[in-house]
């Protein structure tokens, strides 16, 4: 197309038609500037496309992720509620001062220790390698920042703040005092009624018991937001185009 303008130029610059010559040098040049502008347009969305091609790329890796991570805190929440429940039932019998039975052997083995939630951060390190910009919704890009940088990272606080109650004030004192037979299915007190008498173990199993409670409410506060980000990411990859992956996950129970 622009050979055949420039040719018409040439044609009429011969033959001294200056007015529809510069009419043609015009056309060429408006020729040339579509050409550059659809050139920039087809660069842009072939840069944009890349970009979705990541996103959803990590979207669908996080959300293994974050399933991953329901699966940990479920775990850890069964753990957690087993040991509560020991911590509780050997306090109830020495407050109450109740005479010792075997009963009791699988709550003493069960004092501890504590255990921890092994998060599945690495979508989120590919993510922050790439940079958060790559995810394109802002209310999304912001509940992964507060999830994985605020929640996550809160819990572990609060996982080494238990740990080291446990390490460091219940652990010395359940070895002082209590036979361990097996550990985490039986274990008994070397004198129950002396125990029931020692004012620092009942005092540090309290604190045992209100850590755990606390452990329990972060735990439920991790789960909602572990799930409200799989259900913002299912939502954005249908956006895209991405089978539900919510709906597939329900397929595939109802099949089990």
């Amino acid at each position: 197309m622009i050979k055949f303008f420039r040719k018409i130029r040439q044609k009429l610059l011969i033959e001294n038609k200056f007015s529809k010559y510069l009419i043609y040098a015009f056309g060429e040049i408006v020729l040339v500037m579509i050409g550059i502008l659809l050139a920039l347009q087809v660069n842009n969305w072939n840069i944009e496309n890349e970009y979705r091609r990541k996103e959803v790329a990590i979207l669908k890796s996080m959300r293994t992720n974050l399933q991953s991570d329901i699966e940990s805190i479920e775990f850890i929440t069964n753990w957690y509620k087993s040991r509560d429940k020991a911590n509780k039932a050997v306090l109830f019998s020495l407050e109450n001062h109740l005479e010792y039975h075997d009963s009791l052997n699988f709550s003493y083995a069960n004092l501890g220790p504590p255990s921890v939630i092994n998060e599945n951060t690495t979508a989120f390190e590919n993510l922050k390698a790439q940079g958060f910009d790559l995810i394109k919704r802002d209310a999304l890009r912001e509940d992964i920042m507060e999830l994985y940088g605020v929640t996550y990272q809160f819990h572990k606080v609060v996982e080494m703040d238990h740990g080291e109650h446990y390490f460091k004030h219940l652990l010395p004192l359940v070895s002082r005092n209590v036979i361990t037979h097996k550990y985490w299915q039986s274990a008994e007190p070397i004198d129950q009624i002396l125990l029931s008498k020692n004012h620092e173990f009942k005092e540090v199993l309290k604190l045992n018991i209100n850590f755990m409670d606390f452990m329990f409410s972060q735990f439920d506060h991790m789960m909602i937001k572990v799930n409200t980000l799989i259900n913002q990411i299912d939502a954005e990859l249908v956006e895209y185009g991405v089978e539900n992956l919510a709906e597939q996950r329900e397929k595939v129970k109802e099949i089990k």
